[in-house]
């Protein structure tokens, strides 16, 4: 059966799910790695129980090309962010199975407030100047 894939899918996200069933798809939950925190590993595993069996779930795991190579296997023929957090996988993941999708050369336009200022800048539109910090100094500098 063909799939469609929801990275990190959180929050409404979830309703992905029956609009992806009514497309003749099975749910795929994908968990990528850099977010493994403790915090996150509950909230997954709450979300996991509220959808239960009606998805499939695939972690990204430390080995890329044997991932993608499962999704292929899965027959994965979309895949979507279901949060910010998902963002920048589900757009490598795109690129590599060659799926519609953003470029990842963007996410960083589409997922950091500099990232937003920059893009909004190169077209010509007024943007909120401000800077990235690391520290308070950086703070006072600005």
């Amino acid at each position: 059966m063909k799939h469609i894939g929801i990275v990190e899918c959180i929050s409404s996200a979830q309703l992905y799910i029956t609009d992806i069933k009514a497309r003749g798809c099975r749910p795929l939950i994908i968990y990528p790695n850099r977010f493994g925190d403790e915090h996150l590993r509950t909230y997954r595993e709450i979300i996991k129980k509220n959808i239960g069996d009606v998805a499939d779930y695939i972690e990204e795991g430390d080995d890329y090309e044997s991932f993608l190579d499962r999704l292929r296997e899965m027959e994965v023929i979309a895949v979507v962010p279901g949060s910010d957090l998902g963002v920048a996988l589900a757009d490598r993941i795109c690129k590599d199975l060659d799926l519609l999708g953003n470029d990842p050369a963007t996410t960083r336009l589409r997922t950091t407030k500099n990232g937003m200022a920059e893009a909004l800048g190169k077209a010509g539109l007024r943007k909120i100047e401000g800077i990235e910090v690391t520290c308070e100094d950086d703070i006072r500098k600005f």
